[in-house]
């Protein structure tokens, strides 16, 4: 999921800081480039009881955003719990919060702080790329297709955002030839992020054409040479074309991850047959 780059300003406006010591500060304290350093001027900033609460929120939420650099997503959900207890009109403070959430695998929470902070500000495309993201990890992949479109309706037309539409799409089977153009334009965006060309390879097994879906699946491992998933299906495109190294590749995807069979069945993907012992 993709941080927020926007948004601080409106927690900032309005701290008016008495001197320019704090200021310096405040300063230091939301600039997340070096965490360590702006939690600890964030630290004290919040020894000052006397702070003003505009000036309470933004310091925790900016302790927070460092937090998340520092991949502490408690201590990050601490603050900006925080933070939201002390104003709750803050579209960026429950986004962040989701953001967390979900690194952290709370899809549903981080789906409700995606939604507030929508109700908040409607036309934040970041917050619908990162929503969409959250409703298809967990299944709800019209509810993922109609936020990737928003988002890009909105300006937010990256190569997350398609291949995130070229998923859900090849996931349910449906309007595979708009998610095939959803994961090209990935490609041609991002042409060495192999999640693209992942993608790319699941619709085109969908569509039958298994040396499209072959081709893809290679150039993904190639690019991610862990890609369990990219073995696996790469595996059962071959078995359709019989192709004798079929075995290897889906055992090599099982090793990597256990369940990778059980996940793509669940997307209408059959199991195969055991291996031979």
């Amino acid at each position: 999921m993709r941080h927020l780059l926007i948004g601080t300003v409106l927690l900032l406006a309005g701290c008016n800081l008495m001197n320019a010591d704090k200021e310096a500060q405040m300063e230091i304290c939301g600039d997340r480039t070096q965490p360590d350093v702006a939690i600890a001027a964030c630290d004290r900033l919040l020894d000052d009881k006397t702070m003003r609460k505009e000036a309470r929120v933004y310091v925790y939420y900016s302790r927070g955003r460092a937090a998340m650099e520092k991949q502490d997503m408690a201590a990050a959900i601490a603050d900006l719990d925080e933070s939201i207890r002390l104003d709750d009109t803050q579209a960026v403070s429950f986004a962040t919060r989701g953001i967390a959430r979900g690194t952290m695998g709370d899809m549903a929470s981080a789906i409700t702080d995606f939604t507030r902070a929508l109700e908040l500000d409607p036309n934040d495309a970041i917050t619908l790329q990162n929503r969409g993201k959250a409703y298809s990890d967990v299944g709800k992949q019209e509810r993922a297709i109609q936020d990737f479109t928003r988002a890009i309706e909105l300006g937010n037309d990256e190569a997350a955002t398609r291949n995130g539409r070229c998923w859900a799409r090849a996931v349910l089977g449906q309007e595979l030839d708009l998610a095939r153009q959803d994961c090209e334009a990935a490609v041609r965006m991002e042409p060495d992020d192999g999640n693209n060309h992942n993608s790319l390879g699941f619709v085109h097994f969908r569509n039958g054409d298994t040396a499209s879906a072959i081709a893809a699946y290679t150039t993904s491992l190639s690019l991610n040479p862990k890609g369990a998933s990219s073995y696996y299906m790469r595996g059962r495109a071959k078995a359709l074309a019989n192709d004798a190294t079929a075995q290897a590749d889906i055992d090599q995807g099982l090793g990597l991850e256990p369940g990778v069979a059980d996940r793509y069945a669940g997307y209408g993907i059959e199991m195969p047959p055991a291996s031979a012992p």
